[in-house]
């Protein structure tokens, strides 16, 4: 009889600490102690057989969480690299650094240049990235033993300088933090894509060693005060160029205004639903400014918090605001007074949201992805959760295309594992694409035609568009970033006029492209300054205006065809 209880007792237990995985070695001495009883003859078979089933069933318990949990290390480490295959590093070795500036969290401007004749170590981080945060101590120590007339260590971030800040004070910091000035950063510096990178610099300005992810002290301690590299400097690697062929009508942007704001967050459409475009501006000020086609501001609008992203949408007649920060914990909804409706929480992390009508009805639906094991989740117009697909863990950036003219919707998402998925209105996954192979981490998606052709696009390695059977119709090679996904990469709208929609994003060379359906460039855009944001004001049969924000100013672009040279 001892061996029945022992095995419904070990059963029991098993199966509660499952969930801890050590549930399994109870549920086989569950398991065993249940046979062995019930070997026994005209022995009672009840408690025994209970106590061997439980057994198995925390067994097969312990392996689901064990599956579980694996799954969720894997997207973890997805997470800490940003999910991108790493640069040829290697191949920068031996090359003259580049001339790069970082500003310095007491306001001082270090040039690489001035530098020479002292070894150099360049530390890209973040404050949000365990690795980072562990070799700090490493590179403190090596700063405070080292003579600063022989060594310079220098933390870059591209993050907020408070940020940094708080985080050099409650951990000691004493080399130089900050951030880069100008962009893009020159290669191999703008390469980075996996946190932490370090570059090592000899005294004559030339790479000697570049590492991705996380070195020890003396790993650090042992390439910072390497010998100076022998040999003839080399040349650097060639950067790909872009692959994009000019359209059969080329444009030239013409600038038609602009304006000065202090802009947080901008988004395109047509906020009083009578079919002309407006620009939305969301100012440090926590005030949105509704803008026409035509620069002037027609109105503003006090919101309830500060918001650097925006989505606009509709409840039937009425307007409706989402706003949220990425990786903030909520998104809130708003309607056309900037009044919140409602919010919809996420203790994992927000890191996108978007409107969309998976029904027809005219009544927008927020899609909002998670960051973490949060997954993607559908949301009702009133705030009330659809339904959430968890098994697809971190969700990088989502798309929706919205039910209209018979044709069904479809949410597109990228996640930690780099590929992109896609499912229906009901939340049901329909496929896994992985276009050109690459791991993808920005997206978006629309239709490109009164036809109702749909068209995604993202980017990895490679920007890349192609339909939701991962038919690819034009790639052309990326700017890769690894903290990208966190903003706007990609808008969409009409801005030739001609009916059909065209995409806008930031190509190899550095400049904006406008890009038709079929990969040929219709436009591109250069401006003064980092191109911060950028948005499409819609108007229909007018053709619409590019908008961008860029050294404090928001100015907006038409475009006209080229004139024969």
């Amino acid at each position: 009889m001892g061996l029945a209880i022992a095995s419904m007792v070990l059963g029991i237990l098993g199966l509660v600490l499952s969930l801890v995985l050590i549930g399994a070695v109870l549920g086989v001495a569950a398991l065993i102690f249940g046979i062995l009883h019930l070997r026994k003859k005209d022995a009672p078979a009840a408690m025994a057989g209970v106590g061997a089933g439980l057994g198995a069933l925390a067994l097969v318990a312990s392996a689901g969480f064990g599956v579980f949990y694996y799954k969720i290390y894997q997207e973890y480490l997805g997470f800490m690299d940003g999910g991108f295959a790493s640069f040829d590093a290697a191949s920068w070795e031996g090359v003259t650094a580049p001339e790069m500036k970082v500003e310095t969290l007491d306001g001082e401007i270090l040039a690489l240049g001035d530098l020479r004749g002292r070894r150099v170590v360049l530390n890209f981080w973040a404050t949000w990235c365990p690795p980072c945060v562990r070799e700090i101590p490493h590179f403190v120590e090596l700063s405070e033993e080292a003579p600063a007339d022989e060594l310079v260590i220098v933390g870059i971030s591209d993050e907020n300088r408070s940020v940094i800040k708080k985080f050099a004070e409650r951990h000691g910091v004493s080399y130089p933090l900050g951030n880069p000035v100008g962009e893009p950063l020159p290669p191999p510096f703008g390469n980075v894509v996996a946190l932490p990178t370090t570059f090592f610099i000899d005294r004559n300005g030339l790479i000697q060693s570049v590492r991705e992810g996380y070195l020890n002290a003396a790993e650090i301690r042992e390439l910072a005060m390497a010998d100076d590299f022998e040999g003839e400097p080399r040349e650097a690697p060639r950067p790909p160029v872009s692959e994009l062929e000019d359209a059969e009508t080329v444009y030239q942007p013409v600038e038609r205004w602009s304006r000065t704001y202090d802009v947080a967050a901008m988004e395109g459409g047509d906020w009083n639903g009578d079919g002309r475009g407006n620009l939305l501006l969301a100012a440090a000020d926590r005030r949105l400014r509704v803008l026409d086609g035509e620069g002037e501001e027609l109105e503003q609008i006090r919101l309830p918090g500060h918001f650097s992203l925006l989505g606009l949408g509709r409840n039937g007649e009425e307007v409706r605001l989402l706003g949220h920060t990425n990786w903030g914990h909520q998104v809130v909804a708003m309607d056309g007074a900037g009044q919140r409706l409602w919010r919809y929480r996420s203790g994992s992390g927000v890191n996108g949201a978007h409107w969309g009508d998976l029904t027809g009805d005219g009544r927008d639906e927020l899609i909002a992805g998670m960051n973490g094991g949060g997954g993607l989740h559908a949301v009702s117009p009133d705030g009330e959760r659809l339904w959430r697909a968890t098994h697809i863990g971190n969700v990088w950036n989502q798309a929706v295309i919205p039910a209209t003219g018979g044709q069904p919707a479809r949410i597109f998402a990228t996640e930690a594992g780099g590929s992109v998925r896609v499912f229906d209105a009901e939340g049901t996954e329909l496929r896994a694409l992985r276009p050109l192979g690459q791991y993808s981490s920005q997206l978006a998606a629309g239709r490109m035609d009164a036809n109702g052709r749909v068209q995604i696009i993202a980017q990895g390695d490679a920007t890349v568009a192609f339909d939701e059977t991962g038919e690819v119709a034009w790639h052309t090679p990326a700017q890769r970033d690894h903290g990208a996904w966190r903003g706007r990469t990609f808008a969409l709208g009409d801005l030739t006029g001609d009916g059909v929609n065209e995409w806008v994003f930031r190509d190899i060379d550095g400049t904006l492209a406008v890009v038709n359906p079929d990969g040929g460039r219709v436009a591109s855009l250069t401006v003064a300054g980092d191109i911060e944001q950028f948005t499409v004001v819609p108007a229909p049969e007018a053709g619409g205006l590019l908008a961008v924000f860029a050294a404090g100013q928001v100015r907006a672009f038409a475009l006209e065809p080229a004139k024969e040279p």
